[in-house]
């Protein structure tokens, strides 16, 4: 069975060679010819420079057997319009993300205990938190230094949370995408929480899979699926949204998105 799901696999991306540079502002694909060999760098019509040692490349997607969804992968009808996603579910990122989510959030949790024990002490004038527990000699704090730290670590507890919603989408989310022309959307869903964005299909530019290069300039394996959407209220200002989606469904999941999207409009 892993044999066999291992070459289904390498069907489902068989283009893993050099792609194209991406532009970081608008999100085009750069021609081959406008980057400069001397100094490995290449200027976009929108005036952006983009490096070829520390850019982004956007793999070819053409060859992607779109009939032929991964485990976990789906392509539905649904009101006049098309569901596509995926699950992102998997075991290594889940480990992954629970190490980096319980380290991070056990150092911001006890300086945000801390700094809410000072103000707890401040507003009622005990020394101790609970009765005969007395968490350091250093608090409460200076009345000052009280407002500055809890200020200072809302950053920190922001990051905790996307941790937090990182493990859960590891543990059993999804990202779908439904086409319906101007009532289109795409979520990131964990149970009944999800993060959508809506839009008009006509004006997504641009969907790639990107893979990128680490500080030496090596190249990495394909990262996230980029989707490049053009303002409404600004023409010609592009936004992007990034999707990080198992190594199993990612390719499919790229190919038929860029399918539903742009060869509709070509």
């Amino acid at each position: 069975m892993s044999v066999m799901r291992e070459r289904m696999e390498r069907k489902l991306r068989p283009n893993e060679q050099v792609g194209r540079l991406v532009c970081r502002r608008c999100g085009r694909l750069l021609a081959d010819d406008a980057i400069e060999e001397r100094k490995q760098r290449a200027e976009c019509s929108c005036g952006a420079r983009t490096y070829r040692r520390s850019g982004s490349e956007a793999l070819d997607l053409s060859t992607v057997d779109l009939g032929l969804p991964p485990r976990g992968a789906w392509r539905r009808g649904d009101f006049g319009g098309v569901r596509i996603g995926a699950s992102t579910a998997s075991g290594s990122m889940l480990l992954m993300t629970l190490f980096f989510a319980v380290f991070w959030i056990g150092i911001a949790g006890f300086f945000t205990f801390a700094a809410w024990a000072s103000v707890y002490m401040h507003l009622t004038g005990t020394q101790t938190v609970l009765p005969g527990w007395q968490i350091s000699k250093d608090l409460p704090m200076p009345p000052a230094l009280t407002v500055f730290a809890v200020f200072f670590l809302l950053p920190f507890q922001l990051v905790g949370v996307a941790m937090i919603w990182a493990v859960l989408m590891s543990l059993g989310g999804r990202v779908e995408m439904f086409v319906g022309g101007d009532t289109s959307w795409v979520e990131e869903r964990f149970g009944m929480l999800a993060l959508r964005t809506r839009f008009r299909a006509q004006d997504v530019r641009a969907v790639h899979l990107l893979s990128t290069r680490d500080s030496d300039g090596r190249k990495e394996a394909a990262s996230t699926i980029e989707v490049w959407f053009e303002g409404q209220k600004t023409p010609g200002k592009r936004s992007r949204k990034r999707f990080g989606v198992p190594k199993g469904r990612r390719w499919w999941l790229a190919a038929a998105w860029q399918h539903a999207l742009l060869k509709q409009q070509a």
